[in-house]
C-alpha cells in the first residue's frame, strides 16, 4: 500500500482543486491521525493536530459529514 506521505504533493493538488470547485475546506489524515494535506484555511483554523477520536470515528463509520467541526460527539474530551 502506498504511504500517504509519499504522495502528499499529489494529494495537496487534489485538495486545492476540490476546494476551488466546491468552495469547501478539506483535510486528509492517515490512519494514525497525522495530517497529510489540507486547505490553507483549514490549517489556519485547526492547525496540524487533530482530536484523534474524531478521526477514529470516521474510520469506524466509513464516512462522516462534518457540518460543524469541533462539535461532533467524538470531539468531546
Amino acid at each position: 500500500m502506498t504511504q500517504l506521505k509519499n504522495i502528499s504533493s499529489s494529494l495537496e493538488s487534489i485538495v486545492y482543486a476540490l476546494s476551488n470547485i466546491t468552495k469547501l475546506e478539506y483535510a486528509i489524515f492517515d490512519v494514525k491521525s497525522n495530517l497529510i494535506s489540507c486547505t490553507p484555511l483549514y490549517l489556519k483554523y485547526k492547525g496540524k493536530n487533530v482530536h484523534k477520536a474524531s478521526i477514529e470515528e470516521v474510520l469506524y463509520q466509513g464516512n462522516v459529514v462534518v457540518n460543524k467541526p469541533g462539535y461532533m460527539k467524538s470531539c468531546t474530551g
